[in-house]
């Protein structure tokens, strides 16, 4: 109960502020956990971006570097020999490119991956190394071949050579020997093309996918074609001394690429188990990465499991404070509504008295808060608003003797309707007076906005207006009869005036006829001022497009007497060419008179041409006459066309300065018509007022009369007044 009793003494501020106290430590301690949560979680999504993402960056970087090493790599193994300058290209590259793969896991920290990539990088600079060597002993092969293809073009002419001999001297036995030496030609050059075939064949089997045995097949049957070859090379030196030579050639080429050959095949097949060796370690290499990314993907994994039950956690913990806080904040509603119920019967209450009704009661508290105190004292309000209430109704009622006592010196409600009950008795007393016609009360206003003193402090002035009243009555009734007198000049004067008024509205109509017939007429000259400013206008408009015409034509003839010129230099050709024409007929006649009769025939022709020449240059100088006749016309004719655009010019500047002279005059014509038309205006607005003058005169005329009529009443009206006056006192 002592707690209970403690806890009602308390204000509602401290309350509220103890409410308000919990909830915020609550809504605190939640936002304080999930910040703290939200920094767990975001420094573990930071782990994951500054470590995986970097590590996945750095593996997708090497696994694409590995990759394009990988791809050169074959593609360079299956080029090599069909590029030999490609080796010499890539090597350093791929080289390189391998360094820098192992410089990125070494960085990695990744032993592994590391000795795989320095597996590879041996292997391949031994792959590289035997890719030259294997083309060096190709290109030897190669030059081996061609040499061989020389030795048998040599074999040839020599056999060519000795079976000529042989044959002018007789030796059937020796031609026999060369001619069976001259059919292995062809089988020569049959065995170094299969050889060359087999040897290309087995420079393509480390990079075709065959059978194993398929490369010692092509070595046997190159060391087969070898054998053959060197025992039918054994006929060359059976052929004679001559042979001997050639035949000692072709046995040491025969040695040599059985040397070279054996030495290719052996280098072939280290380099086919080089390539063998180099694809398991690019397999590897290849597994080692996709370790690794299995290994990130693990990593991440864990770290997701690790937020995910952060967040969980968080979500459990903040579930719990929301129920928690939900219950606080029931509890608290629920004690608000308890706290606010005396304020809904006082609201209720104050809303009745607010229309008026003041009979209500309130309920009896015994809180000692703030709601308490309201309760207690809204009670007194309401029993000293019935007091006033009582006392205003008696005073509407006219109960003006109401004994009023203020509750206390602030009480100004209370003094007011004392003061009021008191200025009420003494208006009431005036009004009594006044009622009876003494209208020598009295009364001082309390205020600038006390209606009813400032209307009594009216009767003072009601008294002054009463003797003014009582004087002016006798004025008026003296001025009344000079009243009558003045009216009755004033109606002869007014018909005297509207005789004169209406001569002079007879006059000033002629003068408004006349300035009217001046307007029209300074109209009709304007009217033709402006006509002839057009038709001015349109004369320099005219002059202006005849000077833009003669410019037109002269810049046409000049265009024509420089095609004229033209047309000159091209007869200057024809000319020439007719010159030349003549010239070469007469050349013709020349050489047609030293054949003689074969010649008659071309002599009519050169004749022919030679007149065609003539009557050429006759038409030429007939065009150059009249070009030149053309051209002194076309001279005359751009003078003449000068002469009439200065004088149109002329025209046009005279048409010009006429054109501004007539705008200047129909301008001033303009001014001189409104002028006039002002001034016909005017005349009219003179002869109507004369005449409202006139109707005016008349209507003064009949108001004199009905003012002698007025004054009369008017009279008899300010005696009247005067005896009503007399009754007061004043």
């Amino acid at each position: 109960m002592k707690r209970n009793r403690r806890l009602v003494r308390w204000t509602i501020v401290t309350k509220l502020i103890v409410v308000c106290l919990v909830i915020f430590g609550l809504v605190g301690g939640i936002v304080a956990i999930d910040l703290l949560s939200f920094q767990q979680v975001e420094r573990l999504l930071m782990v994951i971006i500054d470590k995986d993402v970097a590590e996945i960056t750095e593996n997708a970087s090497l696994s694409r570097d590995l990759s394009h090493v990988f791809a050169d790599t074959n593609l360079l193994i299956g080029t090599f020999i069909d590029r030999p300058d490609y080796v010499h290209t890539e090597r350093t590259r791929l080289l390189e490119m391998v360094e820098q793969n192992l410089v990125s896991s070494a960085a990695r920290d990744n032993e592994q991956l590391q000795d795989l990539l320095h597996q590879f990088a041996q292997q391949l600079q031994l792959v590289l190394e035997q890719c030259t060597r294997i083309n060096d002993v190709s290109k030897s092969l190669a030059l081996l071949h061609t040499e061989a293809a020389e030795r048998l073009r040599t074999l040839e002419s020599l056999i060519s050579e000795n079976m000529a001999t042989i044959m002018m001297e007789g030796r059937e036995d020796e031609l026999f020997t060369i001619e069976q030496l001259n059919a292995m030609l062809p089988r020569y050059r049959e065995t170094f093309s299969h050889l060359q075939f087999h040897l290309a064949e087995s420079k393509r089997e480390p990079v075709r996918v065959q059978e194993a045995d398929a490369q010692n097949d092509h070595e046997q049957q190159i060391f087969t074609l070898l054998q053959d070859l060197s025992i039918s090379l054994t006929s060359i030196m059976a052929a004679g001394e001559d042979f001997a030579a050639i035949g000692d050639q072709l046995f040491a080429l025969v040695d040599q690429y059985r040397e070279r050959s054996a030495a290719f095949h052996q280098l072939m097949d280290e380099f086919k188990t080089s390539v063998v060796d180099l694809k398991p370690i690019q397999m590897q290499v290849l597994a080692e990465m996709e370790t690794i990314d299995a290994q990130i993907v693990q990593t991440t994994s864990l770290i997701k499991e690790e937020v995910t039950r952060a967040i969980q956690s968080s979500q459990k913990l903040m579930m719990g404070i929301s129920a928690i806080i939900l219950l606080i904040l029931l509890g608290v509603g629920y004690y608000a509504v308890i706290l606010m119920k005396p304020l809904g019967t006082l609201a209720h209450t104050a809303e009745r008295m607010a229309e008026g009704e003041v009979d209500g009661k309130i309920p009896a508290t015994t809180s000692q808060d703030e709601i308490g105190t309201l309760a207690r004292a809204f009670t007194n309000l309401m029993t000293y608003i019935q007091e006033m209430a009582a006392v205003a109704t008696d005073i509407a009622q006219g109960k003006l003797s109401r004994d009023i006592q203020p509750r206390s010196d602030r009480d100004l409600l209370g003094h007011a309707f004392l003061e009021m009950s008191r200025y009420l008795n003494e208006i009431a007393s005036a009004a009594t007076s006044i009622a009876a016609g003494d209208l020598r009360q009295d009364i001082q206003p309390k205020t600038a906005q006390d209606i009813l003193g400032n209307a009594f402090q009216q009767m003072q002035s009601l008294r002054n207006s009463m003797r003014e009243i009582l004087a002016g009555a006798t004025q008026l009734s003296s001025a009344s009869e000079e009243l009558t007198q003045i009216s009755t000049q004033m109606a002869s004067s007014t018909e005297e005036t509207s005789h004169q008024l209406d001569v002079v509205a007879s006059s000033s109509q002629k003068i408004s006829e006349n300035v009217d017939a001046v307007a029209v007429s300074t109209e009709e000259f304007s009217s033709n001022i402006v006509e002839i400013a057009k038709n001015t206008d349109q004369v320099a408009h005219v002059a202006g497009s005849a000077v833009e015409i003669a410019t037109s034509a002269n810049t046409i003839i000049a265009d024509l007497e420089a095609r004229s010129q033209e047309i000159n230099e091209v007869i200057q050709v024809i000319t020439d060419i007719t010159q030349q024409t003549n010239l070469l007929a007469l050349n013709a006649t020349i050489e047609a008179a030293r054949a003689g009769d074969a010649g008659k025939g071309f002599a009519v022709v050169a004749n022919e041409i030679k007149e065609l020449s003539r009557e050429t240059a006759v038409s030429t100088e007939d065009i150059i006459q009249k070009l030149e006749a053309i051209r002194n016309g076309s001279d005359k004719a751009m003078q003449a066309i000068t002469n009439v655009s200065d004088i149109i010019g002329r025209i046009r500047d005279l048409s010009t300065a006429i054109a501004s002279g007539v705008e200047q005059q129909s301008v001033t014509t303009q001014e001189m018509t409104h002028r006039m038309s002002e001034a016909a205006r005017g005349s009219q607005d003179i002869t109507q007022v004369i005449g409202e003058i006139v109707t005016t005169a008349r209507h003064t005329s009949e108001g004199a009369v009905e003012v002698q009529h007025a004054a009369r009443d008017l009279a008899s009206l300010a005696d009247n007044l005067h005896h009503l006056v007399a009754r007061f006192k004043v």
